[in-house]
């Protein structure tokens, strides 16, 4: 929740904008796509939830992403992550 509450308080403008809702069992689909400040995060997506309990088990978005979430909202902290593993040798990755 902490991740969410971060994400969120940085796109202050970030919206669901949902278009199709399919219920499966304890599986929610939904089609749409994204509206945000940042253009790179405004973009078609399929989310899939899943609930366990009457509580969220799984929050899982597919689309194509320019660029991974981490590397919008901690740059430097992914950068230092690329470079650590470029330094690993192809057994270590």
């Amino acid at each position: 929740m902490a991740a969410t509450r971060a994400f969120l308080d940085f796109e202050t403008n970030f919206r669901i904008n949902e278009e199709d809702i399919v219920l499966r069992g304890d599986n929610v689909l939904v089609r749409g796509s994204t509206s945000a400040q940042n253009p790179q995060l405004a973009k078609d997506k399929l989310w899939r939830a899943k609930v366990q309990g009457g509580k969220l088990a799984l929050w899982q978005s597919y689309g194509t992403e320019s660029l991974p979430l981490a590397r919008i909202l901690m740059p430097d902290a992914a950068r230092t992550s690329v470079k650590a593993n470029a330094a690993l040798s192809p057994d270590e990755a």
